[in-house]
């Protein structure tokens, strides 16, 4: 008997909550699908209201609670476009609860849904900010160029996407220190890349722009100072090479010339020690 109440004691700490939350689930289900019934129409409710509760319940069981808001913000469309995520319905939900229809462009194509699998919130919000734009350059630049995108409005995403597919700027292979300047100086930056753009497409230019951005962003130095110089600068700094290296080439030869002049003084010296050394010989061998 002992045995017996024990497990029945068991069992009703440890199932009954379990029963519990499956019914607070139905009931959020079914509130949920009367709301949805009266936002979107009866019309828009396949099954009605019984129907709609069944098939949100089966959504939360396999996705997260995340599917409640979803529903709400979406309607019945939600079920559709998380099927059509496949493997990624759990990321379609949680996208689409936290933004509602903003988020249905994302999430209707595959390809942009995985990129919000694969870099984050983060380009899923520029995606979502930015429309189509947004999309090729976080494919190639991943996180840097969503975090560029966030930080610039509209119009100075659509000029960062428009230097992007010209590449006047990006081919240079200084994108992803470019991107961080975007992102940590935000319309300001993208402002002044997209003012001086022919100037920073000089390699000269915009390499010392990256070096330290902030005075040519405030006004206190000149970009077109460099840019007017042009090639000269690259000039300049190759000419500044070559007498590090001849300098390091005079070295190498003098150190060489030394060590030839010390073996030489050194076979010198061993060859008149000889020839003092041989008379005595000699003379020995007469006596």
């Amino acid at each position: 008997m002992r045995t017996s109440f024990t497990l029945a004691l068991f069992l009703t700490f440890v199932l009954a909550p379990a029963k519990g939350s499956a019914q607070d689930k139905a009931a959020l289900a079914r509130e949920t699908a009367e709301f949805v019934s009266k936002k979107f129409g009866k019309e828009a409710v396949e099954g009605g209201v019984e129907g709609l509760s069944h098939k949100i319940e089966k959504l939360v069981l396999k996705n997260g609670d995340d599917a409640l808001v979803a529903v709400r913000k979406v309607g019945p469309r939600t079920f559709h476009l998380v099927e059509g995520a496949g493997e990624h319905g759990p990321a379609a939900v949680k996208l689409l609860a936290r933004h509602g229809d903003a988020a249905v462009w994302v999430v209707s194509k595959r390809e942009r849904l995985t990129l919000f699998v694969k870099h984050g919130d983060s380009a899923a919000e520029a995606m979502i900010k930015h429309g189509e734009i947004a999309e090729p350059l976080i494919r190639s630049a991943g996180p840097p160029a969503a975090g560029a995108f966030n930080a610039v409005s509209t119009r100075n995403g659509r000029r960062l996407a428009i230097v992007s597919d010209q590449g006047n700027l990006t081919a240079m292979g200084h994108i992803l220190r470019l991107l961080a300047v975007i992102e940590k100086h935000g319309d300001r930056a993208m402002e002044f890349i997209w003012s001086f753009k022919a100037i920073l497409a000089k390699t000269e230019a915009m390499l010392v722009f990256l070096a330290n951005p902030e005075p040519y962003l405030d006004g206190t130095v000149d970009i077109t100072q460099v840019g007017d110089r042009g090639d000269s600068d690259v000039g300049t700094a190759a000419s500044a090479q070559p007498p590090e290296t001849e300098g390091e080439l005079v070295r190498f030869v003098a150190c060489g010339i030394g060590i030839l002049v010390l073996c030489g003084g050194i076979g010198l010296w061993a060859r008149r020690r000889a020839r003092k050394a041989k008379p005595d010989r000699s003379a020995g061998e007469k006596a």
